[in-house]
């Protein structure tokens, strides 16, 4: 059985809420991560950024910030119209990416979206939606980035040969 299937069917029991924790830098590269931990510290969930994702995500995550960003108009218009975000599960790995399904109920009607994590991020923070994962997928992740912290040398040369210095 696939990994999603397997996190598809885990159940509300098996889900752990994670709260923002801050952001930091990637070992051996300059790529930022946004951190999530559960409450009890014991669980760390990173999820990779560009920099303008980090940047807002950064911006959305601060509670106390009075810089306006581009998620201000979405979320007043989405707030407007009667779209709540309930929570956001970051349960998949594609690649190397992370995939959540955001639970979202507009006018009565409850259904989910599925989005990549460091694409949704921004917006779920600034609706204050909740997010959860689950304890396997947290181990995953650890597995991922050792694999990619084992592997950072070999970023520069494959960026190399699939963005040469020159134009055809």
């Amino acid at each position: 059985m696939n990994e999603k299937i397997q996190n598809e069917l885990k159940g509300p029991k098996e889900w752990v809420e994670i709260f923002p924790y801050g952001l930091t830098l990637a070992l051996n590269s300059r790529e930022p991560l946004f951190l999530f931990k559960d409450h009890s510290e014991k669980y760390v969930l990173p999820i990779h950024l560009d920099q303008h994702e980090a940047e807002l995500a950064l911006h959305c995550f601060r509670k106390n910030n009075s810089t306006e960003t581009s998620m201000e108009l979405p979320k007043s218009l989405l707030k407007r119209v009667g779209m709540n975000f309930k929570r956001a599960i970051i349960n998949e790995v594609a690649g190397h990416h992370q995939y959540m399904v955001l639970e979202i109920e507009f006018n009565g009607v409850k259904f989910e979206e599925r989005v990549r994590a460091d694409h949704g991020l921004s917006i779920c923070l600034r609706m204050d939606c909740p997010f959860y994962t689950t304890v396997g997928h947290v181990r995953k992740m650890r597995e991922v980035q050792s694999d990619v912290e084992r592997n950072a040398w070999a970023k520069p040369v494959v960026d190399s040969i699939n963005n040469p210095n020159y134009l055809n």
